[in-house]
């Protein structure tokens, strides 16, 4: 199964609203009150790490908002939210994978690459089906890697004492399952990646277990960019190449971009415990 396959069919299915006056009036105010409840229990996770910036791999090392405001919430909403891109696409992408662990498979445009088109131009509808390969294969790599960040925090020394003395996660869980209970998902498609906090412990539990398996698809998809950033020769790209072929400065202005996606920042000591 090939990816442009998957690009067209791994948007997570979104239930129908069920449309009642009540929870319709309901969802304007409730994103901001579950994510006051989210901000308030990191923010208490705030002093017992350091997020330190690390460079994505093979790529520029460009900080995006998450990131550059330095704050856990912020990284932590976007962990979950790859996660959440992962797990809707997980399924198909598996089943790539069994095929041949070291590469995903992609569509014939992305195998044929830069050398085989007519007149070494990417047409537009090859240009969809290159960019659909390389989108999944970057939601592979960052739902590994934020998986992996996900666990790392929840481990990290002193954060479950603080969950603990704050009540632990109920408020956040009961608040993820309402979303899902009435539908919300299906309408705040922007916060739908909250449902995977309904329940932290299986969550966590999740992550873990599927770890060695999530580990091999970030490698099998590091391993397809790798080679349609060969095949498209997007090391070779001129500017005259570029006008003649502007789809190829598309496909590598993608696979460039795309990295900055997948940083996660290391945990660390605050300096002031250091001292």
């Amino acid at each position: 199964m090939y990816a442009t396959h998957m690009y067209a069919t791994h948007k997570c299915e979104q239930k129908t609203f069920r449309g009642d006056l009540f929870a319709l009036s309901f969802a304007p105010s409730f994103t901001p009150s579950f994510a006051s409840v989210l901000l308030s229990i990191l923010s208490l996770l705030t002093p017992l790490t350091l997020l330190s910036h690390l460079q994505a791999p093979g790529g520029p090392t460009g900080r995006d908002g998450a990131l550059a405001d330095g704050s856990i919430s912020s990284v932590f909403n976007r962990a979950v939210r790859h996660v959440w891109e992962f797990y809707c696409l997980e399924g198909i992408v598996e089943q790539a994978w069994e095929q041949d662990r070291d590469n995903f498979k992609v569509g014939e445009a992305s195998q044929r690459g830069l050398s085989e088109h007519d007149g070494g131009v990417v047409g537009e509808e090859d240009l969809d089906d290159v960019l659909g390969d390389i989108e999944v294969a970057h939601k592979v790599m960052a739902g590994a890697r934020a998986g992996r960040f996900i666990v790392d925090l929840l481990n990290w020394s002193g954060v479950a004492e603080a969950i603990a003395a704050f009540g632990g996660w109920k408020r956040l869980e009961g608040s993820a399952k309402l979303i899902k209970e009435t539908g919300l998902e299906g309408i705040a498609v922007d916060e739908a990646h909250f449902v995977l906090l309904k329940d932290v412990k299986e969550l966590k539990r999740r992550l873990v277990e599927g770890a060695g398996r999530a580990k091999g698809m970030e490698r099998a998809a590091q391993n397809c960019l790798n080679d349609m950033w060969g095949r498209f020769k997007c090391g070779k790209v001129t500017k005259g190449g570029l006008r003649r072929n502007p789809g190829l400065g598309v496909i590598r202005q993608t696979l460039v971009e795309g990295n900055a996606e997948l940083v996660y920042p290391g945990l660390g000591v605050p300096e002031d415990e250091d001292e």
